[in-house]
């Protein structure tokens, strides 16, 4: 299943959404103690460590505002997909 960004509009499988969305705002808070890896998925940082044999330092570079902030855009695609994108522009995140 494909959701559209609401950044730069390109379709992304769903389980990919989250990393697509922190790469934009350069937010990866899993950083390789070995080499300048580092990404935004702890599945994605787990793989690393087991091709490489390096050692991932998980949420070394946690940002709780860039987290959230990332996990809103995230649910407002899923909105946008579900409602439509004038939803979502009109009511936001519901509380």
């Amino acid at each position: 299943m494909s959701i559209e960004c609401l950044k730069c509009e390109n379709e992304v499988v769903k389980f990919e959404l989250p990393d697509h969305i922190a790469a934009h705002f350069n937010y990866f808070p899993h950083l390789c103690n070995d080499c300048y890896y580092s990404c935004y998925s702890s599945q994605k940082a787990v793989e690393h460590e087991v091709m490489s044999n390096h050692s991932v330092l998980q949420n070394k570079a946690k940002n709780i505002y860039m987290h959230n902030l990332c996990l809103g855009i995230y649910k407002d695609c899923l909105l946008a997909k579900k409602y439509g994108h004038k939803y979502v522009l009109l009511y936001g995140l519901p509380i």
